[in-house]
C-alpha cells in the first residue's frame, strides 16, 4: 500500500521540484544577463528582453523536442536549439562575472541547471501523456475510397473483480500492461490496485502482485 502511494506521489513531487529549480535558475540567469545587457548599452527599460530572448528559447526548444518525440518525428532541431542557446547563455553569464575562477563557475551553473530542470519536467509530462493515451480504432465505410474519421473505443467499466482476475493469471505485468489489456487508463488501474491491496485481496511480493490465497479459493481465475 505504501509503495503504491509513493509511486503515485513521486512524479508530482519531482515535477514540483523541477518547476522550483527552473524558476530559481531562470531568475539567477535573468538578473546576470539583464545587467550585462545594460552594460552593453541596451536601454534599461528594454534590458529585460535580452535574457528572455535567450533563456526562453531553452523552454521553447524543450517543448519542441517533447512534441516531436510524441509524434515520432525527428528531434534534431529542438536539441540544436537547446544545446546552442544553453552554451550562449553560459558564455554571456561567465563574461559578465568577476574574473576569479569561483565566480565564473557560479555564474555558469544557472543556465545548466535551467536546461536540466526543463528536461526533467518534459520527461515527466511525456510519461504522463503516454500513460493517458486511449486506444482508438479506424472505421471505414463499404466504399473503398471513402474513409470515416477515427472513432474512439468506448470506455469499459472495469471493476476490482476484473483487475483481480487479470492478476490471478498474469503476475509479471505492469500497470500499463493491465491498462492496455482492459482498455482503461493507468491511473484507473492504480486506483483499483490500491483498493485491492488495502482490502487484502492483492498481496505484494517484491515487485509482483499476487492474488491473496483466500481469493483463489473463492474461484478467482485468470482470463
Amino acid at each position: 500500500m505504501l509503495v503504491v502511494r509513493m509511486e503515485r506521489m513521486i512524479p508530482d513531487v519531482t515535477g514540483g521540484l523541477a518547476i522550483l529549480i527552473m524558476v530559481c535558475a531562470f531568475l539567477l540567469s535573468f538578473a546576470n544577463l539583464q545587467a550585462g545587457a545594460v552594460e552593453a548599452g541596451i536601454s534599461p527599460w528594454l534590458s529585460w528582453a535580452w535574457p528572455v530572448c535567450m533563456d526562453a528559447l531553452l523552454i521553447a526548444g524543450s517543448l519542441m523536442i517533447l512534441r516531436s518525440s510524441l509524434r515520432q518525428e525527428a528531434t534534431r532541431f529542438g536539441w540544436m536549439v537547446v544545446v546552442t542557446f544553453t552554451g550562449v547563455s553560459i558564455g554571456f553569464n561567465i563574461a559578465h562575472s568577476p574574473g576569479d575562477f569561483v565566480s565564473r563557475e557560479a555564474h555558469a551553473v544557472p543556465p545548466i541547471t535551467l536546461m536540466v530542470s526543463i528536461k526533467m519536467f518534459t520527461m515527466i509530462i511525456r510519461s504522463d501523456l503516454k500513460g493517458e493515451r486511449v486506444t482508438s480504432v479506424h472505421v471505414t465505410s463499404p466504399e473503398p475510397e471513402v474513409t470515416q474519421p477515427d472513432v474512439p473505443l468506448p470506455r469499459r467499466k472495469v471493476t476490482d473483480e476484473d483487475v483481480l482476475q487479470y492478476f490471478a493469471g498474469n503476475t509479471d505485468v505492469t500497470y500499463l500492461d493491465v491498462a492496455e489489456e482492459l482498455q482503461v487508463t493507468r491511473q484507473k488501474i492504480s486506483r483499483n490496485v490500491t483498493r485491492l491491496v488495502e482490502e487484502g485481496r492483492l498481496v505484494r511480493e517484491g515487485k509482483r502482485l499476487l492474488v491473496a490465497p483466500d481469493q483463489e479459493k473463492d474461484g478467482c481465475s485468470g482470463f
